[in-house]
């Protein structure tokens, strides 16, 4: 089993089909209707980006970390990654 985030909430696939759900409720993904961030209450913007983050240019990929690693991947190939970030509650 392999394990990931999608906008901070934990989701798995079995290792067979290799299918998402989230970890909570062990509900498929509906990528159309991303629930948001569990830290930070956002959800993805319009355009699939990050809401925290927004767009970036030259970015092809991005996440804040909220759900733990989070990373930025450039157009060039280059990946930063780091491990999450704080949110004022």
């Amino acid at each position: 089993m392999s394990t990931s985030y999608i906008n901070g909430n934990l989701v798995y696939c079995n290792d067979e089909t290799c299918v998402y759900r989230y970890a909570a409720d062990d509900e498929f993904i509906d990528y159309n209707d991303i629930p948001p961030c569990p830290k930070c209450g956002w959800r993805p913007l319009e355009s699939g980006e990050d809401a925290c983050l927004g767009h970036l240019p030259g970015v092809v990929n991005a996440c804040c970390g909220h759900g733990g690693e989070g990373y930025v991947e450039f157009e060039n190939g280059v990946v930063i990654r780091f491990y999450g970030c704080e949110v004022d509650e």
